[in-house]
């Protein structure tokens, strides 16, 4: 699920599962891995920082010992994978910066390049065995994570997430007119590192009001990642001055890099001069006051939510069993966002007498998703890379295209209360399609999914659909859920792959394949 708050939990159920969730995936990461062990170290490493951004959230019920020691825990963990992950990011910020230099600093930058790459492969082999190093780490996280249900945590409430948040803000502030004053390496290297504790209490808090929440967590991840390639700026001219060896950069050329770094580097802190001043307009007290309102509001409706789904944990035993005073026992899973609660009916197993029949050959690309429409008495599936839905009526035997995304891709769908279908296609893309009719976009794309497409969609009881993107070369999936009153969320990123999700025989607990990790979440 995702790095934040859920409605239907309790802070204390949350925190516990995001913690839980960010080293499972931390440790996946470190020992099961992928094609790309750069990645893999950014990401483990991305997750130890979400991890401290959460120590520093809770601090108040942790208290002032336990923190420190969770805190250390975590950037001891980041800091062995530190050497790795630097020699990567010098790379790619030469290549950041290459449209900024003078062309007659051309030849020096193919010389800085040659020399950056054989220094990122000299790193993992001074690093030792990877896979020791990383088992080594994964251990610690391991022991790490059995820690997290002792977390003294009941009774978590706003009062001591205000504690947190309010904390890094206040410091975050004075770090800000620090670096407006008095900008150096080290002064902004602290703010950065408040600006992303921050942008994770955004994304725990983003619940509470959606709309005005990401915008913020939006407006401080470009603030971070300003602040971040100043960052490595200044250490990429630190190694060109002091590690590079003369002999393969002359004196005058070797000056002109760094001349020109660090004009890069003045411009970039100038953008984070003015974003920071935006971020930073209130007053402690008065962000405060701010989010303690949007709490306010939303607390009655996660109150609700929280009874109700305590209530859905009905035990089916040979009978249905009395669901909490309120509740609506499940009768059958909906298929469609806009159906109300309906309930499992668990059935007996299909006969294994049964063979299975062919009555579809077609040559597709991807034939995925079939789906029965009870109404129509008919099947439903698509060709996902040619943006195909077809139809398969057994009655007449018939399998026709009724409907196709010229140029685009259809990764899933759902029918709708009313039998329409709701379609799930590229760049994000949301629709609703009735036969004899233009399709409706409800959502006409999202923007991190512009270059990638849905893999994967399903409907849950209370007709929410839960939606998940296929990763690009450059990043990886989201989960997402779309809600009956049309927004829709973002609850995981860096997935590999979104490739089934099903849902518990009492529908209360959903189950979440991601094929690439070869990992089952639920």
């Amino acid at each position: 699920m995702a790095y934040c708050l859920q409605v239907d939990e309790t802070v204390e159920a949350s925190v516990r599962r995001v913690a839980h969730e960010q080293l499972s995936r931390a440790v996946s990461r470190l020992v099961h891995g992928s094609d790309n062990r750069d990645d893999d170290v950014h990401l483990a490493r991305k997750s130890m920082k979400r991890m401290r951004g959460l120590v520093r959230l809770v601090r108040a019920p942790l208290g002032k010992v336990l923190s420190g020691h969770e805190n250390d825990t975590y950037r001891q963990a980041a800091a062995q994978l530190s050497n790795l992950r630097d020699a990567t990011v010098l790379v790619s910020t030469l290549e950041s910066v290459y449209e900024d230099l003078p062309t007659d600093l051309a030849p020096s930058v193919g010389a800085v390049h040659a020399w950056l790459i054989r220094r990122h492969g000299d790193a993992y082999e001074a690093q030792g065995p990877q896979d020791e190093t990383f088992m080594e780490i994964a251990r610690g996280l391991q022991v790490a994570q059995a820690r997290i249900d002792d977390w003294p945590l009941e009774g978590c409430d706003w009062p001591d997430l205000a504690g947190g948040i309010g904390r890094v803000y206040t410091r975050g502030r004075a770090e800000y007119d620090e670096c407006c004053w008095r900008p150096s390496v080290k002064s902004l290297h602290d703010w950065r590192k408040r600006v992303k504790y921050l942008t994770y209490h955004t994304q725990m808090l983003g619940t509470i009001w959606p709309g005005p929440m990401r915008s913020l967590e939006e407006e401080l991840g470009k603030l971070g990642d300003f602040l971040g390639l100043d960052h490595d700026c200044a250490v990429l001219a630190q190694v060109i001055r002091e590690q590079m060896p003369a002999q393969m950069l002359a004196g005058d050329q070797r000056q002109g890099m760094i001349v020109a770094i660090y004009a890069r580097r003045r411009r970039v802190q100038e953008e984070c001069r003015v974003l920071g001043g935006k971020i930073y307009a209130e007053k402690p007290a008065l962000f405060l006051r701010r989010l303690g309102q949007y709490w306010e509001s939303w607390r009655p409706h996660r109150v609700v939510s929280v009874h109700v789904a305590e209530s859905l944990k009905v035990e089916i035993d040979g009978e249905s069993a009395a669901a909490g005073e309120g509740s609506a026992l499940i009768e059958e899973p909906a298929q469609h966002p806009d159906s109300g609660p309906s309930s499992v009916t668990v059935g007996e197993p299909v006969s294994r007498d049964l063979e299975p029949v062919c009555v579809v050959d077609l040559p597709c690309q991807t034939g995925e998703g079939p789906l029965w429409h009870a109404e129509e008495s008919a099947l439903y599936w698509v060709d996902i890379p040619r943006g195909r839905l077809y139809r398969y009526n057994p009655a007449t035997q018939q399998n026709a295209v009724v409907f196709e995304r010229e140029g685009g891709a259809i990764g899933g769908f759902t029918i709708q209360q009313d039998g329409a279908l709701l379609l799930f296609m590229d760049g994000g893309a949301i629709g609703v399609w009735r036969e004899g009719q233009d399709l409706q976009l409800l959502i006409d794309g999202i923007e991190p999914e512009r270059d990638s497409r849905f893999n994967d969609v399903i409907a849950d009881p209370l007709g929410r659909v839960f939606c998940g993107t296929m990763p690009t070369a450059d990043v990886g999936g989201r989960l997402y859920r779309l809600d009956l009153d049309g927004s829709l969320t973002e609850l995981l990123d860096e997935v590999g792959c979104s490739n089934g999700m099903g849902f518990t025989p009492t529908n209360d607990q959903m189950y979440f394949i991601d094929s690439r990790t070869k990992q089952v979440s639920r």
